[in-house]
């Protein structure tokens, strides 16, 4: 379409032309007037207004609305301000407009004390998360935790440091695992109650481990089998979980070390005070502060415990397959068949061993040999204890048997 450069505004399509109405003053005056209430198309002024009795009872049905919804001062004086817009309405309207904004500033008020009420919650909360975080104390949810892994991890088969508490500590920092304890991994003082509390527990069960040992050898009343131990043991330790053919080696090499140093058995372990447990755990390498402490009278017994294991892994290795240790767990365990000749430990059956092997280790009456091939310490790892019916006193027993074989 060719361009129009006359700047007539006439042709183009849809415009009108500025000039092509004249307002008369009767259009004026009804068209372009603004309304006297607002601009909702209400023109005309209600006489209403003109009336003092109608806005006095305006005014009294508004403080009985303030009054019905429990309006404070704020509110209140928003609905008598609204009551100037209502003048403006129809008087039937009054009343059903004056409630419902009494009934929206009821729930704007409520909404507002609510929120408040989060508000204070949340700084409360705050403070006192602050104040625990400042004097952290466990529960006893949290210390039945710490306790049970204490013991879990003293009673280990490949254990050979019995300072267990900041590898305790260590792995409740896992929170999907022990989720109960991760708030007390949120401050130092939390964590650092933490590790007290496994120092405490790991002493009590480092002491209950050596007095089974102990009991189990010197008391008259309480001396048994390997067996039998070793049920003891998983019991007040682990609650009596499966024990693997592992446990039992590490406690047959226990038994003949407590055999071997009989006057380490009395030395009582004493948990750590908490002077010692106090300050930065960060500096604890370098001055041992928090350390479990010795017992009054020598050498603590899982101290002398560590150290033998150290040197003996040191010389052989730390693979209970070696030739230093399949011999020295030979010895173990023909020392606990000599002494006790009914316990089922006596009766291992043959895998894959050699005859001979096998014959050396659980003939009747045979001698001891002074050494045995790896193959029978694997063939030993591969028991395990099942619920076979024996029974030695009050104590269940089970007896030994390999994987797959099913009990006679």
């Amino acid at each position: 379409m060719p361009h129009n450069s006359s700047g007539d505004s006439s042709s183009i399509p849809g415009r009108v032309p500025s000039q092509s109405v004249s307002p008369s003053p009767a259009n004026y005056r009804d068209d372009v007037r603004p309304p006297l209430m607002s601009d909702l198309g209400v023109n005309h002024s209600p006489p209403a207004r003109q009336d003092p009795r109608l806005v006095t009872q305006l005014g009294i049905f508004v403080d009985r609305m303030a009054n019905h919804a429990e309006l404070d001062a704020k509110h209140r004086n928003i609905l008598h301000s609204f009551k100037e817009f209502v003048l403006d309405m129809p008087p039937t309207h009054w009343r059903a407009t004056v409630s419902l904004q009494a009934t929206v500033l009821q729930a704007v008020q409520a909404a507002q004390s609510l929120r408040d009420e989060v508000h204070a919650f949340k700084i409360e909360a705050h403070q006192a998360t602050q104040r625990a975080r400042a004097h952290f104390t466990l529960s006893s949810d949290q210390e039945a935790e710490i306790r049970a892994l204490c013991k879990a991890r003293v009673f280990e088969p490949h254990r050979t440091d019995y300072d267990i508490a900041e590898n305790v500590r260590d792995t409740l920092k896992d929170a999907d695992q022990y989720p109960m304890l991760a708030e007390a991994f949120k401050s130092k003082k939390g964590e650092t109650a933490v590790l007290r509390y496994a120092r405490s527990e790991g002493a009590y069960a480092r002491n209950l481990f050596r007095e089974v040992l102990r009991d189990s050898i010197y008391d008259p009343q309480e001396r048994c089998s390997l067996t039998v131990c070793t049920r003891r043991l998983a019991k007040k330790l682990v609650n009596g979980a499966e024990i693997s053919a592992e446990t039992i080696i590490n406690v047959a090499i226990l038994r003949r070390f407590c055999r071997e140093h009989p006057d380490l058995l009395d030395r009582e372990e004493l948990p750590p005070s908490n002077e010692d447990l106090d300050g930065d755990d960060s500096n604890q390498q370098s001055n041992h502060r928090g350390r479990r402490k010795r017992p009054r009278h020598g050498e603590a017994f899982w101290d002398v415990v560590s150290n033998f294991f150290a040197v003996h892994d040191k010389k052989w290795g730390r693979d209970i397959h070696s030739e230093g240790w399949s011999t020295y767990v030979d010895e173990c365990i023909q020392q606990e068949r000599m002494l006790f000749p009914d316990d089922p430990i006596s009766s291992l059956p043959q895998l894959s061993t050699p005859p001979a092997a096998v014959q050396r280790l659980v003939a009747p009456g045979c001698a001891p040999a002074p050494t045995l091939a790896a193959s029978t310490i694997r063939l030993v790892q591969t028991l395990i204890f099942t619920d076979a019916v024996a029974v030695l006193g009050d104590v269940k027993l089970s007896l030994l048997r390999p994987i797959g074989t099913p009990p006679s």
